[in-house]
């Protein structure tokens, strides 16, 4: 039986029903509180067996690993406010630690490991970020890509210690209705109504099939030891917002927001939240991540499974067609 952390999740539930549609028996680990997906209802429940744990609970994680043979960890706490730090070490850090140790107490096959972009170092010179690229800490990253640093050192670790591992690193992912949540579909409103404006950074985007095709290949080939970055293409914001809006057949972006002016709405956004309580939309690193360009290769992934990856032009009309 194979087990997927964080099936509730936007990749976990794709990696979950692609598993399930090609005839394995999933374990598929959801919190207390969380909703299963419509994706992942109308499975039989004697192919999809849902267990609630907490993955800070070692003993919680080595009970349910009990007959499992392939793990997808796909499980994490995504948040970029200071208030919810030791919640995403705790989840993050944590919980991937008891994950790995599990995995090496009951001799697990292989685990694929589904870290970030973010923990991946920065190019000075323009190049093509790739996953030799040395990540430096200078105390500009964020909460979340630190937990997912220290998260894929847990990964490392267990390596060391004899655990068959692979860890993949996606850009940005894209999906349509059949996958979508509602982070996603609040991005696509938020393009929708903004689209006159852009940012002047860029990054990598990929589709949520594409990465969970990649995570499976990875997980059935006899690579171990090794990362992965998953990534279709990179786009300014600008060309990408242009093929947004060309899809919904709007004016393209004309106006550059740049990253003073972030800032300056992020500090009003902050006065609101505080006088007013208007809920907050914009911090810190948001502001950064979309002022700087970083973009990435994909070579490394292309070539170990010989994978042609979705365009995202392709990824946005699927999205705009489906989300209207």
């Amino acid at each position: 039986m194979i087990l997927v952390t964080g099936a509730t999740g936007f990749l976990g539930s794709a990696i979950t029903k692609f598993l399930l549609d090609n005839g394995e028996l999933v374990c598929a680990l959801k919190r207390k509180n969380s909703v299963m997906p419509a994706i992942l209802l109308p499975y039989d429940r004697h192919r999809l067996i849902w267990r609630e744990i907490d993955v800070t609970d070692y003993y919680e994680v080595e009970d349910v690993l009990e007959g499992i043979t392939q793990v997808y960890h796909c499980s994490a706490l995504i948040s970029f406010e200071p208030a919810d730090r030791q919640r995403i070490m705790r989840v993050n850090v944590g919980g991937t630690r008891n994950v790995v140790n599990a995995c090496l107490f009951h001799g697990i096959a292989k685990l694929v490991y589904v870290s970030s972009i973010a923990t991946l170092g920065k190019t000075l010179n323009g190049d093509l970020i790739t996953e030799n690229t040395f990540w430096e800490y200078d105390g500009k990253q964020s909460d979340y890509a630190i937990s997912k640093y220290e998260s894929e050192m847990e990964v490392w670790r267990g390596i060391a210690e004899g655990l068959h591992a692979v860890i993949i690193n996606p850009a940005i992912i894209l999906g349509n209705q059949q996958f979508v949540q509602k982070e996603q579909l609040n991005l696509i409103r938020f393009l929708s109504r903004n689209s006159k404006y852009y940012p002047q950074g860029g990054t990598g985007f990929v589709e949520v099939t594409d990465v969970a095709n990649c995570a499976i290949g990875l997980m059935n080939s006899n690579i171990l030891g090794e990362r992965f970055i998953v990534c279709a293409e990179n786009f300014t914001f600008k060309d990408f917002l242009t093929v947004f809006t060309n899809l919904q057949r709007k004016p393209p972006p004309a106006v550059l927001l740049k990253k003073w002016q972030l800032t300056c709405c992020w500090y009003f956004n902050k006065f609101l939240n505080r006088l007013f309580g208007v809920p907050i939309q914009l911090n810190r690193t948001f502001v950064r991540s979309i002022s700087e360009t970083h973009f990435y290769a994909n070579e490394k992934m292309r070539n170990a499974l010989n994978y042609q990856f979705k365009s995202i032009t392709d990824s946005l009309k699927s999205m705009v067609v489906n989300n209207g």
